[in-house]
């Protein structure tokens, strides 16, 4: 699906020769932050100290100011910011911006939506993708104006959702965003590996539900549509029959992300081992073509290594602030740009 210029924010779109945008998405992998580097942050003798490296690495962008690490959330969205702009100007097609933007998007939407009901501030909004922040809150206004129409579908069916239950709880309101989310994706996405990619991240937040959810009745409402993991093998899951859903998945490439879930859900541990490998999936499958240099995995696995550089971050930053050890924030590293 085709974004129209009128949904962009002030750049236009600069559709160049892709094999020139490569040339310029290899250069900028120079500046990514290195696993060793995130480890050498990890190792730092104090919060303080980590936030001297992350900046002396230009994470946030030349010329900020900021000198205390509570304040990296905010150099998270400098970043996310310079992503999107880069995308703007040099974008492989309509269809790839339209992809690595849409996060950003719905996500403000939701948050559109949400000031309805409860004060949002402004500075909760992520950088804009291809819609301004004002119109999606002109939308929820009233207001005549032109969004896409999948988010506008997405953001009625929330109001509808909340006129209808009076009182719509938070959870269900992100699940409609995410099931609406999920399936732009799906249908924007054409490559047979970005859509191996999308079905996967949706299998996995599904499982994700399961596992937290105390029955299937209650999981099942948050079920995600367009994985491939059957609904009764989450429901085995989320009743706790892990040996049954584990027989189901034998062989899948989820059976040991659910074995791990399962181990650390009896032992009453915290999720970490599933959720660092849960998130490292897609990163893995991009870095098996790290050498590629024609299409847009390029720029695919450029987009992927910034994301995964902004979650070990704030992963890094957050948990030295509290004063965690070296060895915990490791084992919650996630895959990255090794060089």
């Amino acid at each position: 699906m085709r974004c129209p210029l009128i949904f962009l924010s002030d750049r236009s779109i600069m559709v160049k020769d892709v094999v020139f945008i490569n040339g310029i998405v290899k250069s900028m992998e120079k500046r990514l932050i290195g696993y060793d580097k995130f480890v050498q942050m990890a190792d730092a003798s104090s919060a303080d100290e980590a936030f001297k490296i992350l900046r002396e690495c230009g994470f946030g962008g030349e010329g900020v100011s900021l000198a205390r690490p509570n304040e990296f959330e905010t150099l998270i969205l400098n970043e996310w910011q310079t992503l999107l702009d880069f995308f703007k100007e040099y974008t492989p097609s309509d269809r790839f911006l339209s992809f690595v933007t849409a996060n950003n998007d719905f996500f403000n939407a939701e948050c559109a939506v949400r000031s309805l009901f409860v004060a949002v501030d402004r500075g909760v909004y992520l950088p804009e993708g291809l819609v301004k922040v004002d119109m999606l809150i002109d939308y929820v206004n009233g207001k005549r104006v032109e969004i896409p129409e999948y988010l506008k579908k997405t953001m009625d069916m929330a109001l509808a959702a909340r006129s209808d239950e009076n009182e719509i709880s938070g959870a269900k309101m992100s699940a409609v965003f995410m099931s609406g989310y999920y399936e732009f994706l799906l249908k924007t996405a054409k490559s047979k590996l970005v859509r191996v990619l999308v079905r996967y991240d949706i299998d996995v937040k599904n499982i994700s539900t399961a596992v937290r959810s105390a029955t299937s009745h209650s999981a099942s409402k948050f079920y995600l549509k367009g994985g491939a993991v059957k609904t009764q093998t989450l429901d085995l899951i989320a009743d706790g029959k892990f040996e049954k859903a584990l027989d189901a998945l034998y062989r899948t490439e989820y059976f040991e992300l659910v074995e791990l879930a399962a181990e650390d859900k009896k032992g009453g541990r915290p999720l970490t081992r599933f959720e660092r490998q849960a998130d490292d999936f897609a990163m893995k499958k991009l870095k098996e073509l790290r050498f590629e240099t024609e299409g847009v995995i390029p720029s695919l696995l450029y987009f992927n290594y910034k994301t995964s550089e902004m979650k070990n971050v704030r992963i890094v930053m957050a948990m030295k602030l509290v004063g965690a050890d070296k060895s915990a924030i490791i084992e919650r590293l996630r895959e990255c740009y090794a060089g």
